[in-house]
């Protein structure tokens, strides 16, 4: 699949459009930017989904798998919002 389908794709499917990108600034991109912003945007989404585990008790290894997730996530999010900035791709 080419770059222009998936990236028509992710739009018909809001994998991009959460808000989170600013769409009208993103179609204006050239195809290089655009997909390193879908990868890392991938790349968040995942982060995103492995923070749903349960928190558990104080010094228990699942509080330790939690707080680890979370900073991982932290991080991709900074990633992703550094990247957004940098093109001006912002959203609201």
């Amino acid at each position: 699949m080419n770059l222009e389908l998936s990236i028509r794709a992710m739009w018909e499917h809001r994998a991009i459009s959460e808000g989170i990108v600013d769409l009208e600034v993103f179609k204006t991109l050239d195809d290089k930017t655009k997909k390193q912003i879908a990868d890392t945007k991938a790349s968040w989404d995942r982060a995103w989904d492995a923070m749903y585990v349960p928190m558990g008790k104080d010094g228990s290894s699942q509080r330790k798998e939690y707080e680890k997730r979370g900073k991982h996530f932290k991080a991709m999010d900074a990633e992703l919002k550094k990247l957004l900035k940098k093109h001006k791709a912002l959203g609201k």
